[in-house]
């Protein structure tokens, strides 16, 4: 015997499941937009600020080493080169394009981080050093990670 309290849940089950599979991506977007927001009022760490400008100079045809003073290898100004192209090709500041990709890289490690757990190398008393997942047991180790 079933008792029907009124919510009606069950006869709109459809839509409830799709509300709570909304939420979480929902919440998700909501802190994404609140952080890109809240990184435009906080100044840029200066280092980031000359490899924008290093980035915008290569850009426009200047050389590494040559043009620019620069003393960091090429990789550290490479990293920028993509959020300032992109940035350029539809018409946003560099910086918003930059914090929005590194936030979007955040996000992809956190998901594939909840995909595949870390493994990680821990000691323990008595176990020695064991290849661990973070919430399992160690093999052949008793104590949680």
């Amino acid at each position: 015997m079933t008792i029907d309290v009124g919510f009606g849940f069950a006869s709109n089950e459809a839509a409830y499941r799709k509300a709570r599979t909304a939420a979480p991506w929902l919440a998700v977007a909501a802190v994404f937009v609140a952080a890109v927001l809240l990184r435009q009022v906080m100044p840029f760490n200066v280092d980031v600020s000359w490899w924008l400008i290093v980035s915008e100079r290569m850009l426009d045809g200047q050389r590494l080493y040559v043009d620019i003073l620069e003393t960091n290898p090429p990789m550290a100004v490479s990293v920028y080169l993509l959020g300032v192209a992109l940035a350029r090709a539809i018409g946003v500041r560099p910086e918003v394009v930059t914090d929005g990709l590194v936030f979007v890289l955040i996000a992809a490690s956190l998901r594939a981080d909840v995909a595949h757990p870390a493994i990680f190398l821990v000691t323990r008393p008595g176990c020695g050093w064991r290849a661990c997942r973070v919430g399992h047991r160690a093999a052949g180790c008793s104590a949680d990670v």
